[in-house]
């Protein structure tokens, strides 16, 4: 009987792997990364320190839900809630094929992440991806950092709720990460508008991916951003729109999970919570 159940994981590790898109797509407009952030509740930065299974019950079927458990670093945007030093963001998997954030590159287990959230019950949250198929995530990487720290609607930065360090890396307060530091500043195909001062984005159709008042060049021997970062501040003239996404299909991301990518949830877990040893 165990071996059965084993084999009837597996099998479907390997049928949820393979689900194919049958998106379809009204109505979208087309936004770069910080015209959507601006309208996101909460955008923070911070490290992903694990997952965990949580099973749904609806009124027709059951299934396990994959969380993470977030450490928050530094908050950029907060909402009307509270963003405390650890949260938990919802269903990383399944999620919908309308959902574009790789969580699997971009939410493993020790991965810095930029993400865009939304309030959800109980005080947690879930990825807030404004429209369908963008994500709601970057990879921590600096340009990113002096980016957000030109838009006017993203300058909290402050620590989050009993966080016992300020980890925003503001020079006077905090340094990059080492791994921030040791990344590649370059964001392939992406934008720059390079211009000091304040200033209003109107026409958000030309609008770049990147604001900073220094070259990608420049950023790479930066430590921090400089603390009067929030002395001036680009006003984007942010676009809404109601797109209209319709998918018949979950999907199931897979994450490594040390000894191999495995789709989540991964069978030892499952295995576990079914009362079975291997």
């Amino acid at each position: 009987m165990r071996f059965f159940v084993i084999y009837q994981l597996l099998v479907f590790g390997f049928i949820v792997s393979h689900v194919e898109s049958s998106c379809t797509v009204e109505d979208f407009v087309d936004m770069g990364l910080m015209e959507r952030f601006v309208q996101s509740e909460y955008v923070v930065y911070g490290r992903t320190i694990g997952h965990t299974a949580r099973k749904v019950i609806t009124t027709d079927k059951s299934y396990y839900a994959i969380d993470a458990s977030f450490e928050v670093h530094c908050v950029f945007k907060k909402g009307d809630g509270i963003i405390n030093s650890e949260i938990t963001i919802l269903d990383l998997s399944p999620r919908d094929e309308c959902s574009g954030t790789p969580v699997t590159k971009l939410l493993r287990v020790g991965d810095l992440t930029i993400v865009a959230l939304k309030d959800e019950e109980d005080g947690k949250f879930s990825l807030d991806e404004i429209l369908p198929l963008t994500t709601a995530a970057v990879r921590a990487t600096k340009a990113y950092f002096f980016s957000l720290a030109r838009i006017c609607d993203l300058q909290a930065w402050e620590a989050p709720a009993g966080a016992t360090i300020n980890q925003c890396p503001v020079c006077g307060i905090s340094d990059f990460d080492p791994e921030v530091a040791g990344m590649n500043v370059t964001v392939d195909r992406m934008s720059v508008c390079l211009s000091t001062g304040s200033y209003i984005v109107s026409d958000m159709a030309s609008a770049c991916d990147i604001y900073t008042e220094y070259s990608l060049g420049d950023i790479t021997s930066k430590t921090c951003v400089p603390a009067d970062y929030n002395g001036a501040c680009a006003l984007l003239s942010y676009r809404t729109a109601s797109p209209k996404c319709d998918c018949s299909n979950k999907k199931y991301p897979k994450v490594n999970v040390g000894a191999g990518e495995m789709v989540i949830p991964n069978m030892i877990l499952l295995l576990t919570m079914l009362g079975l040893s291997i």
